[in-house]
């Protein structure tokens, strides 16, 4: 089910007289509990980043030693934004 069903089903569930942070809280709550991560302008989605660190790795792995260090590089770089408020 994709973000805008998730909210849909939210959207049924408010009783009369709910308001909109109840709307908010229903949504969020939603898309939560589907395995979305909701972040803002500029953070940063830890989990993301790890896995594309991990593409970077496995290139280094599979590209032997002449990519290795580069794409060493890139991994290493990439997990440094995890640490990061960016």
């Amino acid at each position: 089910m994709g973000a805008r069903e998730i909210i849909a089903s939210a959207v049924a569930q408010l009783e009369p007289g709910d308001g909109g942070l109840v709307f908010a809280e229903k949504s969020i709550a939603a898309l939560h509990a589907a395995g979305y991560r909701i972040i803002g302008p500029d953070e940063i989605d830890r989990v993301t980043v790890e896995k594309c660190a991990a593409v970077a790795d496995d290139h280094a792995k599979a590209w032997g030693p002449a990519m290795a260090s580069p794409a060493t590089v890139i991994a290493t770089a990439i997990r440094s934004l995890r640490g990061s408020n960016v």
